[in-house]
């Protein structure tokens, strides 16, 4: 009797807090998953188009926990994250690190970010590298942890890879020989459809058969050896 209650207790709550997060219906009904996944995980987008509402602090905290949360290689947590509110000297100086495209829509963000990936590690009183790649793999999963939790709340958090790479690093005072940026983050809130003054881009996903293998990879992937590169 006992396990029955706490199973359905369990089993109510998880249904509240799914009652809770705040889906897009359009990309419900334009996204069909191949298989049952989380609805969190197919509604999340990118959509570029901000009110320019604030967002109270304390709930931008929650993103920021949420990434908090990511796994990363040893535990080692090789992501920073620094933010600029609107009004502020810091939110046009970040928003002009941005190309003029993204500018055009970023600049009614509730907060714009710069992630940053350290390079170097201090364990037990010695300075050890991260290997790059980790650093930059494990900063994503930081990412998409905070993405995700945007979206859950009706918020959507862009990841911005259209930025002046070179002054980015002057203005968050740290260098490419010790830590690597690899984007910067657009959060806010999306506008209903009827005050949208562009249309909601809603992405597919390749289907499955491009990048699910079983026991053999099968490489399709262009090899890029005629290109040339400067």
């Amino acid at each position: 009797m006992f396990f029955k209650l706490f199973f359905t207790t369990v089993l109510l709550a998880y249904s509240l807090a799914l009652e809770d997060d705040k889906y897009d219906t359009d990309i419900e009904k334009s996204r069909k998953p191949e298989h049952v996944i989380h609805p969190l995980m197919a509604d999340r987008s990118s959509q570029r188009e901000f009110t320019g509402e604030q967002i109270p602090e304390k709930e931008l905290q929650s993103l920021f926990e949420a990434s908090r949360w990511a796994p990363s290689s040893k535990n080692i947590q090789p992501w920073r994250f620094v933010y600029a509110l609107p009004n502020t000297t810091r939110f046009n100086e970040f928003a002009g690190l941005l190309e003029p495209a993204n500018q055009v829509w970023a600049n009614k963000s509730a907060a714009l970010v710069v992630q940053i990936a350290p390079l170097f590690e201090e364990y037990k009183g010695k300075v050890y590298p991260i290997v790059p790649f980790k650093a930059m793999f494990d900063s994503g999963s930081a990412y998409l942890s905070l993405a995700l939790e945007a979206a859950g709340r009706g918020l959507s958090a862009v990841a911005l890879g259209g930025i002046d790479y070179d002054r980015v690093y002057k203005v968050v005072n740290v260098t490419q020989k010790s830590h690597q940026i690899p984007i910067m983050i657009a959060i806010g809130k999306n506008p209903d459809n009827k005050d949208r003054k562009t249309a909601k881009t809603i992405t597919p996903r390749n289907t499955e058969n491009k990048w699910l293998f079983r026991d053999t990879f099968v490489n399709t992937d262009p090899d890029g050896q005629d290109l040339e590169f400067q």
